[in-house]
């Protein structure tokens, strides 16, 4: 078994392939790099292709940061059709009449994509790893089982159609939003506000907060990479990159020191990051020492008087 090299700390981005779940992914990165310190950013469907981060090593720990990024998507849309799943290999409960769709026009169908731009509340799908009292939706749909799926407020940022196919019922749109948005469901909902029904038939996902499809890479590149000695450049990206809305703090000496230990530390010389972190108050926290130089040390949380650590990652 490969084993990752010594201080493989990071997240990776991996291009997934169609079949592959997240949980799959998880696992393969698992067995690459020999560590079982590893999860995913948020769930990306099977049949989905696309950058899925997934965080290894003290990565794991910066996971929940990650997962509230804008996500933006490309997806085709078959019209005339309703599924169980929501998109095209699930079970058929709804189909258009005999040339109903032939009545919609270009012009209808933006309209109503445009309807769903803004903050909204979407109801995720019966089939989805949503939890509810402790199980997954897609266990008591698989099971047979009805259950009350509470709707959660979503973003969709943009919404923009690219190509319309009228011929063979087919739209394919760019969109981008905020975490929690399933695309399947956007599909459904469009369709019926069209009143023809529709199913999500393709789904590349082309970024993730700063993951880019660009910079994604494949299974078998990584699988070259982790089976060597050392990792090749761009196959790790650093903790503190993703986190880069939050504002930065730099500590000296036993400052330092003291927050890597998880000791509060005066702010009265951190007021501009202060007030750059707002609400959430989470910033990141470096530490200038004269042996290592500055160090990311981990995430760090504005109280009324002193900042505490949130997670420590590195210790001085």
């Amino acid at each position: 078994m490969s084993r990752a090299p010594a201080g493989a700390d990071g997240i990776v981005n991996l291009l997934k392939p169609a079949g592959m779940s997240s949980h799959d992914a998880v696992d393969f990165l698992r067995r690459i790099s020999g560590t079982g310190r590893v999860g995913h950013t948020g769930t990306l469907d099977p049949m989905a292709v696309g950058v899925l981060p997934l965080c290894v090593g003290k990565g794991t720990r910066i996971t929940e940061y990650l997962a509230a990024d804008r996500k933006r998507y490309r997806c085709e849309m078959r019209l005339g059709i309703a599924t169980d799943t929501q998109d095209v290999w699930g079970r058929v409960n709804f189909e258009a009449e005999s040339g109903f769709i032939a009545r919609l026009t270009e012009r209808m169908i933006a309209e109503t994509a445009g309807f769903f731009v803004g903050p909204q509340m979407q109801t995720p799908p019966a089939y989805s790893a949503v939890k509810i009292g402790g199980k997954k939706l897609y266990e008591y749909a698989r099971a047979g089982k009805t259950v009350d799926i509470p709707a959660r407020g979503i973003e969709i940022f943009s919404l923009d159609i690219k190509r319309i196919d009228m011929a063979r019922g087919l739209v394919v749109f760019e969109a981008e939003c905020s975490k929690g948005t399933y695309m399947r469901t956007l599909c459904h909902d469009m369709g019926r506000m069209l009143g023809c029904g529709a199913a999500m038939s393709g789904l590349l996902r082309t970024a993730s907060g700063i993951f880019a499809l660009e910079d994604a890479h494949t299974v078998e590149a990584l699988e070259a990479a982790f089976s060597s000695d050392a990792l090749p450049g761009g196959i790790l990206t650093a903790l503190d990159a993703p986190l880069g809305d939050f504002p930065a703090v730099t500590l000296h000496s036993e400052e330092a020191s003291a927050f890597s230990h998880g000791m509060r530390v005066k702010t009265s010389t951190h007021d501009a990051a202060r007030q750059t972190a707002g609400a959430r108050a989470l910033c990141r926290v470096y530490g200038d020492t004269d042996r290592r130089g500055r160090v990311f040390l981990g995430v760090g949380r504005f109280g009324p008087d002193a900042l505490r650590a949130e997670k420590v990652l590195r210790e001085l």
